[in-house]
């Protein structure tokens, strides 16, 4: 943990899904040992009153004390005491990445109202949007019913260069939190080999992807164990991290091969992960912070 960063950043609207991620954010920091910020966007749209010449109708202090009630309120229901409020002007999405770059911000955590691919799309959600553009460490929070706790975590590894940077955050997290890892590697995805073939491909890409890739595991004396599969990783990741009970899935914001970009892991896993999505941007700084 870097101790320049030691605080979780919170979007909230009043929403279920942002009070599961407040609840979740808080469980997190709870075992991590620093402080939770819930923040709340709005815009400056105010209906004018033309016959009263020009005055607006809903006067700033009622705006003001409109965004106390929603932070308190979603503190409230999400059982949790003794955190920070902050209230931001403008678009979510900006305003949340913006106030993420500051200094003392490990982690962006936001809920994701689970409206679904073309919902998603249409509606361009934020934490969508966030995905492309966040500098520090997001976590978006599907709204379902589970275990708060993270004990376990599945982590996708693909030897592009955001992947060191994943590998470190995790490892710091696991250690942090006393939790274990599951570390994947998905090789050929969608490519056809004899089964001596694949046989021979995994034993050699196993052995070397335990040497290359997990030693940050190893150095902070992290439980792990790694995985090297041949399948799409989008799905492979979902499946590894239902059988092994993970509380968190940890993917690079861009990776390599034919799933990166826009219709990359990430992307996908923001819409379709059925437990919290941990999204690491490209930025080196992010080694020590998780």
């Amino acid at each position: 943990m870097n101790t320049e960063t030691r605080k979780i950043l919170v979007g909230v609207d009043g929403s279920d899904a942002s009070i599961e991620a407040l609840k979740w954010a808080a469980t997190l920091a709870e075992h991590l040992g620093i402080t939770v910020t819930a923040a709340v966007a709005w815009r400056n749209i105010l209906k004018v009153d033309h016959s009263a010449g020009g005055t607006p109708a809903r006067p700033p202090d009622d705006i003001e004390h409109q965004l106390d009630e929603l932070l308190h309120e979603a503190a409230d229901s999400a059982g949790v005491e003794n955190i920070e409020y902050l209230k931001l002007r403008g678009p979510a999405a900006d305003a949340l990445e913006e106030a993420s770059r500051r200094p003392d911000v490990a982690l962006l955590v936001v809920g994701t109202r689970g409206l679904g691919p073309i919902a998603g799309l249409m509606l361009g959600s934020v934490s969508r949007k966030l995905l492309f553009s966040v500098t520090r460490p997001l976590v978006v929070v599907p709204q379902v019913q589970g275990p708060m706790e993270v004990d376990h975590v599945v982590v996708g590894l693909d030897g592009s260069p955001v992947s060191e940077a994943v590998a470190a955050w995790t490892a710091t997290l696991c250690s942090g939190l006393g939790a274990a890892a599951t570390v994947v590697r998905c090789i050929d995805p969608g490519a056809e080999h004899s089964v001596e073939r694949l046989d021979e491909m995994m034993t050699v890409s196993h052995l070397s992807f335990d040497k290359d890739h997990c030693a940050v595991f190893r150095g902070l004396g992290v439980s792990y164990e790694p995985v090297v599969t041949n399948g799409d990783p989008r799905i492979c990741l979902i499946e590894t991290a239902r059988k092994n009970g993970a509380g968190l899935i940890i993917v690079g914001q861009h990776g390599s091969g034919q799933f990166a970009g826009l219709g990359g892991t990430a992307s996908y896993l923001v819409r379709h992960s059925p437990l919290p999505l941990a999204i690491i941007p490209m930025a080196s700084d992010l080694k020590a912070s998780a």
